[in-house]
């Protein structure tokens, strides 16, 4: 089963804006990046296929799902990184993992499985928290 699958999928903005027309196409499974000039429509895909935009034509699936009726189904078994840092100013990048995967309904780590590692360059120690992994269903 494909990751992603459109047929004549387009995207038209209010204003007259079109980020995508009459886009057909087939992904193969394995990771995937998208890269194209700004405006050629890449952010405009993701949101597609996670269900948070509606397209105003064609059809789009995700691991044969449609991600705007079946969103949820779709999130739980996407990962997504975007082009720029997103972490907060405060947060480590290990406690941002551990956070978000906390909000995704992963267990809390259990107690002194964490490491100690260096953190910046002052020298200074401070305890990480492992983030659980999962395996998304079948």
């Amino acid at each position: 089963m494909p990751l992603i699958e459109t047929t004549a999928l387009g995207m038209r903005y209010s204003g007259g804006v079109t980020a995508l027309a009459d886009l057909t196409l087939t992904v193969e499974g394995g990771v995937v990046g998208l890269v194209g000039v700004n405006g050629a429509g890449k952010s405009t895909l993701i949101k597609l296929a996670l269900g948070l935009l509606t397209p105003t034509s064609g059809r789009i699936r995700v691991f044969g799902k449609d991600p705007v009726a079946d969103g949820d189904a779709v999130r739980a078994k996407v990962g997504y990184m975007p082009e720029h840092d997103c972490l907060p100013p405060d947060m480590v990048a290990a406690e941002f993992v551990t956070h978000m995967a906390r909000v995704s309904g992963l267990p809390a780590p259990r107690r002194g499985s964490g490491r100690r590692r260096r953190c910046g360059t002052s020298g200074s120690t401070r305890s990480g928290t492992g983030a659980s992994a999962a395996t998304p269903p079948a």
